[in-house]
């Protein structure tokens, strides 16, 4: 509820001090979400930093959409050079992406990366993975 009103803005976040202001009032391990977007962050680099430090207190699990425009940019067909450039760029982003959930992966992070449309259900279906595993 206390988020209801929240509207997103499209900045960089400031992931030292989210994780910092978490440390300091949140010392009992716990299950922690982190809901980001990873396509094109000049962040990602802080990211990965604080979510394995996360680990180490907690059990982290990194949440994030996936984007059905850059996917279908990177599938469409190649009519001109535009339609090549767009398909580049929204294949090198991908590309990206996957090789930064891997990595989390790699370090011990959890990470969902979901369509918006099954974002709740996967969500929950994690969890109760998650608890079933005794992680939580």
């Amino acid at each position: 509820e206390a988020l209801y009103g929240v509207e997103s803005q499209p900045v960089e976040p400031d992931y030292s001090r989210a994780f910092g202001y978490l440390a300091a009032r949140q010392s009992k391990r716990s299950l922690v979400l982190v809901f980001t977007d990873l396509t094109g962050s000049i962040n990602t680099e802080m990211l990965v930093a604080q979510m394995s430090r996360l680990r180490r207190r907690h059990l982290a699990l990194l949440v994030t959409l996936r984007d059905p425009t850059v996917q279908r940019l990177a599938t469409r067909a190649v009519a001109d050079s535009q339609s090549l450039y767009q398909r580049a760029v929204a294949e090198q982003l991908l590309d990206e992406r996957a090789l930064t959930l891997e990595r989390l992966r790699r370090l011990g992070v959890e990470t969902l990366d979901v369509a918006a449309d099954e974002l709740s259900i996967s969500v929950i279906n994690r969890y109760l993975e998650l608890k079933a595993r005794t992680m939580i």
